[in-house]
């Protein structure tokens, strides 16, 4: 694989392979999600459960920086839950994304938790920004 090839290129200086392995896995991966159209549908599921959950923790927060909240979205939910039940960034960065998608209750329910486990400075933003969206539904 893509390791042997490495260690065949460069002997001795290996040092940062895997690193550069998962760097191109999560590439693979938004790539594929990108350019498929599988973002749009969210048909995308299998292909994310393909991947290590690191990877796909770090494609969802690619997508997340790119804005695409549907596609940061769905990866988070693919995530095992015992990686993320207890993480504050977690619930933090999936509200996020249901802010943006406009699901009020979720998203507050999400930035609650995360204000719970791991405040931040934007929480309490996000839950007065969810609370106005509600009020204009």
């Amino acid at each position: 694989g893509l390791r042997g090839r490495l260690a065949r290129i460069a002997p001795g200086r290996t040092e940062h392979v895997d690193e550069f392995v998962d760097a191109a896995a999560i590439v693979l991966l938004v790539a594929v999600l990108a350019t498929t159209g599988l973002t749009q549908d969210g048909d995308f599921a299998g292909i994310a459960r393909q991947f290590p959950a690191a990877q796909v923790w770090r494609a969802s927060d690619t997508f997340l920086r790119l804005k695409q909240w549907q596609a940061a979205g769905m990866l988070y939910q693919q995530l095992p839950v015992e990686i993320v039940h207890e993480t504050g960034r977690y619930w933090h960065f999936y509200g996020i994304c249901c802010y943006h998608l406009q699901q009020w209750a979720e998203a507050r329910r999400c930035l609650l938790q995360a204000e719970t486990l791991q405040p931040g400075p934007d929480i309490q933003l996000y839950l007065q920004w969810c609370e106005k969206g509600q009020n204009h539904d």
